[in-house]
Parts: C-alpha cells; sequence; structure tokens
C-alpha cells in the first residue's frame, strides 16, 4: 500500500489476546522496519470506529480518541 502511495496506520493493540506469536524483539524489529517504510503506529490501543470518508478513504477512530486518515 505504501509503494502505491498510500497513508498506512497500523494498531497494536499491545498485548495480544490469544497469547504471544511473536517474541518482544522480533515484534519490535517489524514495527521500526513499518515505521522507517512510512507506516504510522499507533500501539496499545484498539480501533473504535472506521468512517468510509469518500468510498476510498477512510478515517479511523481509536479507543484512545485519536483520529488517523487512511486510504
Amino acid at each position: 500500500m505504501r509503494k502505491l502511495g498510500n497513508q498506512v496506520v497500523w494498531i497494536s493493540p499491545g498485548l495480544p489476546r490469544f497469547g504471544n506469536p511473536i517474541s518482544g524483539e522480533v515484534e519490535a524489529r517489524i514495527t521500526d522496519q513499518l515505521r522507517a517504510r512510512g507506516v504510522k503506529v499507533h500501539e496499545g490501543t484498539e480501533i473504535a470506529d472506521a468512517v468510509d470518508v469518500d468510498g476510498k478513504n477512510y478515517e479511523v477512530l481509536t479507543a484512545g480518541a485519536e483520529r488517523s486518515g487512511a486510504s
């Protein structure tokens, strides 16, 4: 999506609900790589709502009341 010029937002709730599928060190490396590629990362929150802005773009509201536009 980033290669196509789209804004990408990754929402990471923090602790996994069903065990930890990857170690903290691996998760940190992946998160760093995402950020290096221009992905916005919001950690420790969850998606509260996603609103279709215009049929192509969405605005995401997190449980922490952060707003992020993604296309």
